[in-house]
Formats: structure tokens, C-alpha cells, sequence
């Protein structure tokens, strides 16, 4: 099994894209505070396709909270000859916790969900 929920901080705007094939995508980073065992952040980076991707890229914003289930992607890469393991999420829902933005403090839960299949 192979599946990760982490909720935490959006590091940047999202970036949104459209693939070769029309599939849109959307790439952004995620701060999550660790407190046990070592207090500290850890950083993810996130992938999102279709309906979420469309729904993050329009609504996630630098400081957004979001909630994240999906799982954890190996993309190797070469450099200099040498290997490299880059992890990231493959994001299967995305829901929009809070926003540093808001100031009424009635933030309405948002969610997005992928029913599409992943276009690899």
C-alpha cells in the first residue's frame, strides 16, 4: 500500500500547466510542521492532475492550508553521471483547510477529488 495524508502550508503559488497530451497539472510545494520526534518542517513536493490540478492552481495561493492524500513518487534524475532519488506526492484529493488570506474566519471547506485516471 502505498498512501500519504499531509496537511500543511502552501510555500509559493501553485504552478499550473497543461501536458503535451491536454491533461492539465499542477505542481506546488508544502511546508508540514513536524513535532515528534525532532520539532522541525518537513517539505514535499506535490503533483496534481485534471479536476484537481484545476482546483488547486485556481485557489491555492502562498500560506494556503491545504490537506493532502495521495502517494509518494520516485522520478529519478541524472547529474554529473550520478543517480538521484527525487520524491514527491501524487495528489489524489486536495482540500483547501484555510487560507492566510482570509479575514472573515467562515472559510467553507473545499475539496477537490480525482476521478480521472492518471495520465501515466
Amino acid at each position: 500500500m502505498n498512501c500519504i495524508i499531509v496537511k500543511g502550508r502552501l510555500t509559493k503559488d501553485c504552478e499550473l500547466g497543461r501536458s503535451e497530451k491536454g491533461t492539465t497539472f499542477c505542481k506546488f510545494d508544502l511546508a508540514v510542521k513536524r513535532e515528534f520526534p525532532r520539532e522541525g518542517t518537513d517539505f514535499f513536493s506535490v503533483s496534481s492532475f485534471s479536476k484537481v490540478a484545476e482546483y488547486i492552481g485556481k485557489y491555492g495561493k502562498k500560506g494556503t492550508e491545504v490537506l493532502v492524500r495521495g502517494s509518494m513518487m520516485n522520478n529519478p534524475f541524472e547529474k554529473n553521471g550520478q543517480t538521484f532519488a527525487h520524491w514527491q506526492i501524487c495528489a489524489e484529493t486536495v482540500e483547501i483547510t484555510s487560507s492566510k488570506a482570509s479575514v472573515t474566519g467562515n472559510n467553507a471547506t473545499e475539496a477537490a477529488q480525482n476521478t480521472d485516471d492518471m495520465p501515466f
